[in-house]
Order: structure tokens, then C-alpha cells, then sequence
């Protein structure tokens, strides 16, 4: 399970871990390449991995605000030197922009990837789980 959790970190398909899940960072697939898993489930299946990429993100603010501090880069002292408002408006924009950013194509993996463990959803019967694969696309362009 453990080597599972890291291989999600190549942003494959959790069902077979060969096809791409993403085309790009912010572009997710429909379906797997490979497998033919269907990612996305229907309206709200990934809103908890928006709380998890926004749990995350700001996790992650909390422990660069920490090292910050712990380096003597950020004063706990008021008043706030122009360093110190430097450094804070620096962590907020990594929460706020840069991390929710950074973390979205992998909070989807881990989601998709603790379904098909059981960890929280099961999923709707209703839904396949699989769709037949898409032809490859062939060059019309003789006609």
C-alpha cells in the first residue's frame, strides 16, 4: 500500500498505473489510455480532494512559516519589520495560489487511488466503472 501511495506521485491511472491520468497539470483525462478506468465519477466526486490539496497547501504554509521563524527569517515581535510582511505575504501567496496549484493533479490521484483501496467511497452502482476505450484518432486528411 505504501509503494501504491508513491506511485501515485507519477500522476499514473491508480487502477493500472500505466496510462496517464492527466494530459496536462491542470487537464485531467477522461478516462485511462490504458485500462479504460473511468476518473471522474460524476458532479462532486473530487471535493474532497480539493479539501485534501487545500489541507495540504496549507499545511505546507504552516511549516514554511515555522522554518521561517525557526531560521531567525521571521520575527514574532510586534511591530512587523518590512522583512517580516515580506516574508508572510510570500507564504500566503504559496497557500493561496501556488500550492493549491501545485498539489491539484495529485490530490485527484490520491483520491481516485483511496477509492480503489476502500479507504472511504465505494462508489455508485449506477456507474461504470470502465468505459470501452476510444479508437486512436486516424488522418482524414487524404480526402
Amino acid at each position: 500500500m505504501v509503494r501504491e501511495f508513491l506511485l501515485c506521485l507519477r500522476l499514473r491511472c491508480p487502477m493500472c498505473w500505466q496510462g496517464a491520468m492527466f494530459a496536462h497539470p491542470l487537464k485531467m483525462n477522461a478516462q485511462c489510455s490504458h485500462c479504460g478506468h473511468v476518473f471522474d465519477r460524476g458532479n462532486g466526486y473530487f471535493i474532497g480532494a480539493m479539501y485534501s490539496s487545500y489541507l495540504i497547501s496549507t499545511g505546507s504554509g504552516i511549516l514554511l512559516l515555522a522554518a521561517l521563524v525557526l531560521t531567525g527569517h521571521l520575527s514574532l515581535h510586534f511591530p512587523f519589520t518590512e522583512r517580516d510582511w515580506l516574508a508572510l505575504v510570500a507564504v500566503a501567496v504559496f497557500v493561496l495560489v501556488l500550492g493549491p496549484l501545485i498539489t491539484f493533479p495529485y490530490s485527484r490521484v490520491f483520491w481516485v487511488w483511496a477509492e480503489r483501496n476502500g479507504l472511504w467511497h465505494h462508489g455508485d452502482a449506477g456507474r461504470p466503472d470502465r468505459l470501452p476505450l476510444s479508437p486512436a484518432p486516424t488522418d482524414d486528411s487524404s480526402k
